[in-house]
């Protein structure tokens, strides 16, 4: 027994106590006090102590032995996102990538990434290693429209704690608040005096912003009492600026246009220059996107998607989850930020 203990002094594993005993010499701390700042488990020491001892650690190439540390305490320190092969159905804006790290990187975990086709969902065998070892505390979804039928059987069988983005499942979900923010466009439309509406979509899809965004807007408006115009791309883009073309040459042409997202007004632009409008004097525009987007000379006026966000409040229903085993959190509709851009002003005939 002396013999082994002597052989693992003189040559330290990386992320053993040994390795700690190096910094606890080094420093001229005792070897608890080396080992809790080391786990951290630090907040009974002064900064200057918790200083001296991560110094020296990096200075002897100290490594933690994360493996010995999952196994003591049952966690990996890890979430990770699950996407589909199909990109349209698993997209990840930057936004919500970074805000999910960050709120990651407050308990010093981290992200790790996997895919997995429909094939195996139906299958349920030859999983991404991170489900078949179960190697994370916890899973974030993103499948946001045509879900696998067997995606959610086979979560619910591997047992591990899950929260699904950008769709509007009833538990364990959170997403934008698309509803809202289509009565926040029409909200500001109402107030600058505008009377007749455009709200345009783009082509139909199955996911629930195309819905709520447009069907928010109409409410509102209609109980502002304004006049409500929808227009959409289900019969192509030229039929689509064919009719808007009408709508803005008739004698009670519409002052505003509400876009499904960016590509639902940019055409306005060109079509307003074309009949002599300015925007936003004559028409004003509002839309929906990660930022404002540019059109011509000017930042169209949109609502801030709340990626970032989301990104965070889906960590923090994911930490319930994990905390609570079998726990089922009310769904989360994370607002949109305010208005940004200059493309809404009072109609020109009512200034």
């Amino acid at each position: 027994m002396t013999k082994s203990r002597t052989a693992t002094q003189s040559q330290p594993e990386a992320g053993s106590k040994a390795s700690a005993r190096a910094v606890a010499e080094h420093t001229g701390l005792s070897l608890p006090t080396v080992w809790q700042i080391l786990s951290g488990r630090d907040a009974r020491y002064a900064e200057a102590t918790k200083q001296r001892v991560l110094a020296a650690a990096a200075e002897l190439g100290f490594r933690p032995n994360q493996a010995a540390k999952s196994l003591s305490e049952g966690r990996f320190g890890a979430v990770a996102l699950l996407m589909g092969t199909l990109g349209y159905r698993s997209e990840v804006p930057a936004g919500m990538l970074g805000g999910i790290q960050d709120a990651l990187d407050k308990d010093d975990r981290h992200l790790v990434f996997s895919r997995i086709d429909d094939e195996r969902i139906r299958a349920g065998t030859r999983l991404p290693k991170i489900l078949r070892q179960q190697l994370c505390d916890g899973i974030l979804v993103n499948f946001t429209m045509h879900v696998p039928g067997g995606l959610e059987p086979l979560l619910k069988r591997l047992g591990i704690p899950a929260v699904w983005l950008n769709c509007k499942r009833a538990r364990n979900a959170v997403h934008p608040d698309d509803y809202a923010a289509g009565a926040s466009a029409a909200d500001a439309l109402l107030a600058q005096g505008h009377r007749h509406v455009v709200v345009a979509t783009s082509h139909e899809t199955p996911h629930y912003s195309w819905h709520d965004r447009r069907d928010g807007a109409c409410e509102a408006l209609r109980a502002g009492s304004a006049r409500v115009t929808v227009i959409d791309h289900q019969d192509g883009h030229r039929a689509w600026c064919a009719r808007l073309h009408e709508l803005l040459r008739s004698d009670q042409r519409p002052t505003a246009i509400i876009g499904y997202r960016p590509i639902a007004v940019l055409p306005a632009l060109s079509l307003a220059a074309e009949l002599g409008l300015s925007v936003p004097d004559d028409l004003s525009l509002v839309t929906f996107d990660d930022q404002a987007p540019t059109g011509y000379d000017r930042l169209i006026s949109c609502l801030p998607i709340p990626a970032a966000a989301e990104g965070r409040a889906a960590v923090a229903m994911l930490d319930r989850c994990i905390a609570t085993p079998g726990h089922r959190c009310a769904r989360v509709a994370v607002p949109f930020g305010p208005i940004v851009g200059d493309t809404i002003a009072p109609p020109r005939s009512q200034s």
